[in-house]
């Protein structure tokens, strides 16, 4: 993948649980049978009204012109749904917690931190729907100007928590004890410079 550095390697991917966007699927099936229920009830109440246009004119075509113009914006809000889920997620790499946010089809925006900069990571849960599922949100602070992640709705939330906390630990100890040598004296550094002695 192009965003991944050198000798980077993704460890774990995830995104939202799946019942979220099966939710707004279902919305949309939903916005695609209503003409065939409100076509008629307008059918019927027209003709029981006495509208003439209505009653003398075969407005067929007319109907099923209109209900493909609804279908195609409909399939095109389902679709742009489903790419925003499909597309959205974060990836753990051996170095990075990488977001990438899809919030339309054409918009993406890729943000990442680096795991030995990771402060904290919890666990928050929001409303019953969360609980229902066990899906929760994992939030990660770190130590610097990117600020906050938040991984929405993860499933296995707990064990994301601590996975990311202890490729924290291990990205840490590898970045801020690599330069560092002991000898008799205590820890001196490494710079690219020097060479041993």
């Amino acid at each position: 993948m192009k965003f991944l550095l050198e000798g980077e390697a993704i460890l774990k991917s995830v995104r939202r649980h799946w019942f979220f966007v099966a939710g707004q699927l279902i919305f949309f099936l939903f916005l695609t049978v209503a003409p065939f229920v409100i076509f008629p009830i307008f059918f019927v109440i027209s003709r029981s009204a006495g509208l003439s246009f209505i009653s003398s004119v075969d407005i067929g075509p007319l109907m099923l012109f209109a209900y493909g113009i609804w279908f195609l914006i409909v399939w095109m809000m389902a679709f742009t749904a489903w790419t925003n889920y499909y597309l959205d997620v974060w990836y753990i790499t051996n170095m990075r917690v990488i977001d990438i946010n899809q919030s339309a089809l054409f918009n993406r925006a890729v943000s990442s931190i680096r795991l030995d900069m990771i402060q904290d990571a919890s666990i928050m849960t929001r409303g019953f729907i969360q609980v229902f599922l066990g899906v929760a949100d994992v939030r990660i602070e770190t130590a610097g100007e990117s600020g906050t992640f938040i991984i929405k709705d993860a499933v296995g939330a707990e064990d994301l928590k601590q996975f990311i906390s202890q490729e924290s630990r291990k990205a840490f100890e590898k970045y801020h004890t690599s330069n560092i040598r002991v000898e008799s004296s205590g820890p001196v550094k490494i710079t690219p410079d020097s060479s041993p002695e």
